[in-house]
This record gives C-alpha cells, structure tokens and sequence, in this order.
C-alpha cells in the first residue's frame, strides 16, 4: 500500500513515514496541500493521511479539492491533527468526504490499528454521497465558519501569550538588573564569552583583578588576553566542540588555572565555568578568584608541616598521638628503636596491652585526670618490649579534644643507676652502723680495763 502523508511539520511527517515503513507500506511525503494534491495526482495513493492547519493550503481546502478531481476522489482520506478537534471541525471534514478525523496525538499501534479499522469498514468503490457539500456557497460558509473559530481561538491564545511574554520580558529585565547589580558588587572576577571566545560581558571586579576596563576588552577574544600561551592551543582546539554543544572539559567544574594580568605578570586563579544558551548560541560564565594569597599560605603550611614532619621523624624522644580509647594514632621511630616493635604492631593493639599489670591503674588514674587539668607531667610507667622486658617511661601529655599528644622519654637507665645508688647507700649505712657500733664497743671495753685496774691498785694498796 502506498500512503501519502501531508503536514508542514517535518518531525511529525517523519513519524508517520516510520509507522508507515514498519507496517511494510510505501510513503509519500508532502509539506503542505498544495503539494499534496500535486503529489496525489502524481503518484496516485492507496491511502491520504492530512494535517488539518497547513499553509498555502490547509486541509479542508486540500480534501474539497481531491474530492472534486475524478482521478483521486476514490482516494481515502483521513484527517491526523491537532489543531481543528471541534465538533464543527469534524463535521466539515466529514461533510467534505473525510472518512475519519483522529487527534494527535496517539501512540504508533494504537494509532495504526484505528487507521486499518477504518479502511477495512470503508467499501470498495466508495462513491460520494449526495449529503456532501457541493456548493461553493455552502463549503464557503461553513469553512469561514470554522476557521474564524479557530482564529478567534488563536488571538486568545496569542493576547495570553503576549501577556505572559510582556510579564517574562519584565521578569527578564529585572532578573537582567539584578543579576548586573550582584556581579557588579562581586568581589570575584565574572566574565562571559560567546561561541566564538569573545567576552560579552566583564565586570568591575574583573577589570581590577587584570587592568582590563569594559572598553578594552568587550568583543575582544579572551583566551588571547588573558590565557597563558601554553593554554591558547587546548582552548582553540575545544571551541567547536563547545560552540556545537555547549559542552568542555571544564564545564561544570572548579578548577586551578594560571592567568595573565595587563602587565604580564602570571598569577594562579580559581576558575567556575558554567554554559548558557542565549538567542540559540551557546555562551559559557567563568567566575574567577585570585589565590595568590591562599597559594602562599599553603605553601608556607606545607612548608612548616614537611617541617614538623622532620622534626617528628628524627626526635630522640618517644613522641605520639592516641586516642582516649588507648589506641595509637601516630608514632615516630624512636618507638621502634626502644621497644624493638614496628609502628604497625603498636599501633594494631590498644596501648593498656604493652603496659605492666603494676602500672595500669596508675594510667587510668592518669587519664581519668587529663579530663578536668588537660596536662600532666613526670608520670612514669613501664612498657613491655620485644624481648619480654620492661622499659620505664617517664610522660608528658595533654588532651586536645579526643586526641592525647604525648612526649616522653626512655629512663630505664636512670631507674637503673638510680637503684644502684640506693643499693650503695643502703651498703654504706650498713657499713657506718657496723664501724659505729664497734667503736661503742671499744670505748665501753676501754672504761670496763681501767675499772679493773682501779679495783687492782686498790687491792694492792689494802693489801
């Protein structure tokens, strides 16, 4: 079956020729009624399917006109719209020889059953019927009748439109006015360029920040301006893609660039693009900040922390960070070296693990008090090394939220020199009582020998 498909709307026709194609029919297209008749005379179609609102010639004009040409009157014909749907719409377009009217839209199968229900109730050798309009009087009257209907209909719709595109038009030129007052007072730096890469608009922010003025620079290419020259390429090679379809690498990201100022000068700068279609070409916003300062700043803290970082590398003392749950969060290598465990096997247990049965109390009671003073001093522990013996610690810690930092220092040394002096002390009292104690013995030996030696004399002397 051939079908002849007439509408002046092209995405429409192109529908219609698919259905017509998957049912395994031929189509044959046609913009308007005047084509269509053309077409119809030409090519002789099993089967018209006709908008109703076309130009040059609309539908109802096109369906009195095949009806009245003996060679294609026999030719089915049926109305596919939108526009005409009134009861006075179909009956013309039943009274013209119509054989049915359907309103758009309706999906493909649906659509297609009704088109072959129609045709299958249609006779063979349909002939017109006398209660079709013959005269040009009749036909005239009524097709005035409803298409200045439709008019009637379209300047309504087109007061409202016009209302609502005076109301838009002034919504835009305050949303205009206020979007010029924000970026005008912006402290960062808003450009716009066109498809073709020239700036369109250019704030006061933005002729501080690279000694461009509006004049300068408005309907200038903006990449040559204020791109370094190792980024011209990339940005000339992007522009098609962008000029097409809006789209970038960059666009709808926040991104670290280096710009150009009027002196020459290279600075880094934080870069927003955005895209926006204007009058059906694309444009793309940039909101630009000048980092400098903020690029100097991390600088200088990632030079202080690479410092601090050396510092805690190579301190002799045992430094780290735990947390009030007893698990190490850092170490350094001092831990390492005094108790011969790695820093992943200390800090894969709780630190309670490591400490002696003695002394855990103590640092609960030690922790317990870093909750109201924050810091404590000079407290000292054992940990178990390695090897199975004990090393002392001797602290000093504070609390800093839910972190403990900690300093603290091997004395097992001079816990060992310490009880060996105590031990040498103890040796020499030991030894100062025992010399004490037999000098008293001397002394009272002494007075006991010259006693005896009184008593004797005086023996002697009574003797």
């Amino acid at each position: 079956m051939k079908v002849l498909i007439v509408d002046d709307n092209a995405d429409d026709r192109r529908i219609l020729k698919y259905i017509v194609a998957q049912k395994g029919h031929e189509a044959v297209e046609a913009e308007d009624g005047l084509e269509g008749l053309r077409m119809a005379k030409l090519r002789r179609p099993d089967l018209i399917i006709s908008d109703a609102l076309m130009p040059l010639m609309d539908g109802f004009q096109f369906l009195r006109a095949a009806k009245g040409d003996d060679l294609i009157r026999y030719i089915p014909f049926i109305f596919y719209s939108s526009i005409y749907k009134a009861d006075k719409d179909v009956e013309l377009a039943f009274a013209l020889g119509a054989e049915a009217y359907i309103v758009k839209p309706k999906e493909p199968a649906e659509f297609w059953e009704e088109v072959e229900s129609i045709l299958q109730n249609r006779k063979k050798e349909q002939l017109i019927t006398t209660e079709l309009i013959k005269e040009d009087e009749e036909y005239l009257k009524r097709y005035v009748q409803v298409v200045a209907a439709k008019l009637e209909e379209k300047v309504g719709e087109l007061e409202k439109t016009l209302a609502s595109r005076t109301r838009i038009e002034a919504e835009l030129k305050e949303s205009e006015e206020r979007f010029k007052c924000l970026a005008g007072s912006a402290q960062d730096a808003i450009a716009m360029i066109d498809d073709d890469g020239n700036v369109c608009y250019w704030n006061k922010a933005a002729e501080k920040m690279f000694g461009y003025s509006l004049e300068e620079i408005m309907g200038k290419e903006m990449h040559v301006f204020l791109a370094p020259p190792q980024f011209r390429e990339a940005y000339r090679k992007g522009l098609p893609r962008f000029r097409e379809t809006g789209e970038g690498p960059g666009i709808g990201k926040t991104l670290e660039r280096y710009a150009l100022r009027r002196d020459g000068t290279e600075f880094p700068v934080e870069l927003s693009l955005s895209t926006v279609s204007m009058q059906g070409k694309w444009h793309a916003i940039g909101i630009i900040r000048d980092i400098t300062e903020r690029k100097r700043v991390e600088e200088s803290l990632k030079h202080k922390t690479e410092e601090l970082e050396e510092f805690f590398s190579v301190a002799l003392d045992l430094l780290c960070i735990a947390d009030i749950d007893g698990r190490f969060r850092r170490l350094n290598l001092s831990w390492e070296k005094t108790l011969g465990y790695s820093r992943d096997e200390l800090m894969s247990k709780r630190f309670f693990d490591f400490i002696h049965p003695d002394d855990i109390a103590g640092t609960r009671d030690v922790l317990a008090t870093l909750a109201s003073q924050r810091e404590v001093s000079n407290f000292v522990n054992r940990y178990r090394s390695k090897d199975g013996t004990y090393r002392w610690i001797e602290w000093h810690v504070a609390l800093s939220g839910n972190l403990i930092y900690a300093a603290s220092r091997d004395i097992t040394e001079k816990k060992g020199a310490e009880q060996e002096l105590h031990e040498r002390v103890a040796e020499l009292e030991k030894f100062y009582d025992m010399a004490v104690g037999r000098e008293l013995r001397m002394k009272e030996m002494k007075r006991e020998i010259e006693r005896l030696k009184n008593e004797l004399s005086a023996y002697k002397k009574g003797a």
